[in-house]
C-alpha cells in the first residue's frame, strides 16, 4: 500500500487514528482527531504525547495545556483503554 493510500483510508474512517513511535512521538493524526481536538497534524507531529506534568526533563516535549485538555476530553469515549502509559 502506498503512503498516500494509507493517509486517504485513515482520514476517511469515522474514528480517531493516531500513530506513535516507541517514544510516544506523533507520526500520524487523522482528520477525525483534527476536527474533534482542533489540533492540526502540523501542530502535533513529532511532539511527544506525554502529560506527566512535573516529571524532570519532559517540559520541552510537552503539549500545551489547551492541547492536553482537548485530548483528555477524547479519553471519555474509551472506557476500556488504559491511558496511564501517556500520563492520563
Amino acid at each position: 500500500m502506498k503512503l498516500r493510500d494509507f493517509g486517504y483510508i485513515c482520514n476517511t474512517i469515522d474514528n480517531g487514528i493516531i500513530i506513535l513511535d516507541k517514544d510516544l512521538e506523533v507520526h500520524f493524526w487523522n482528520k477525525w482527531l483534527e476536527s474533534r481536538t482542533k489540533i492540526s497534524f502540523d501542530e502535533i507531529k513529532n511532539k511527544k504525547v506525554n502529560f506527566n506534568n512535573g516529571k524532570k526533563g519532559r517540559g520541552k516535549d510537552m503539549l500545551s495545556k489547551e492541547q492536553k485538555n482537548k485530548i483528555e476530553k477524547l479519553t471519555q469515549y474509551y472506557d476500556d483503554v488504559n491511558f496511564e502509559q501517556i500520563g492520563l
